[in-house]
């Protein structure tokens, strides 16, 4: 192989270098907006969990109070 043999695959190897970079870039890119949308996705849900919880604990409270005042 001769120097411009040596320079072609040199410069081969780095536009292949190249284009794997950029590929890896936009797939992590990708995967990271698929995984932050999960997470928000998740938050969401167990928001709704804990305001049920809150919703469901302020009705038994005031059940029990109606049974404290009839009880008096």
């Amino acid at each position: 192989m001769g120097p411009n043999g040596t320079i072609t695959l040199i410069l081969f190897l780095l536009i292949e270098l190249i284009i794997g970079a950029v590929i890896i870039f936009f797939v992590t890119r990708s995967l990271n907006a698929r995984y932050v949308k999960h997470q928000e996705e998740q938050d969401k849900k167990a928001d709704n969990v804990v305001q049920l919880a809150i919703e469901k604990a302020k009705s038994i409270e005031l059940d029990a109070r109606d049974k404290a005042y009839k009880i008096l």
